[in-house]
């Protein structure tokens, strides 16, 4: 009751960090894929690191537009669309994921052209 839904939001990340965060992916990894869990921390870590970098480039960039009108929101909003999916293309391009997302896109812009 002191901490509220702060004090939840806190417990809930400290219990998933401390047990199933370690635990799911290591058995998941030995017992399904039987395999070291070792890349998947791996991965895990240079999304969380790219996506630690989208933020703080999106925010030290918004932060030189402090006043709060129509035209900075847009300004904003724009920043948030675009800084994070920028980094995220030049640090992932090269990743068998974003070829795989980009044969997707791909073959739905060729059936898209021809349904129409």
């Amino acid at each position: 009751k002191f901490l509220g839904l702060r004090g939840i939001l806190v417990g809930t990340l400290v219990s998933v960090l401390l047990t199933s965060f370690w635990i799911e992916p290591y058995v998941l990894y030995k017992n399904g894929f039987e395999r070291s869990s070792l890349d998947y921390y791996v991965s895990y870590f240079k999304y969380t690191a790219a996506t630690i970098l989208a933020i703080y480039v999106s925010t030290i960039t918004s932060s030189h537009w402090p006043e709060y009108n129509i035209t900075n929101l847009f300004i904003k909003l724009l920043i948030a669309l675009i800084i994070p999916n920028l980094i995220f293309l030049i640090l992932f391009h090269k990743t068998m994921e974003f070829k795989y997302f980009k044969d997707i896109l791909y073959t739905l812009k060729i059936k898209n052209k021809f349904s129409s």
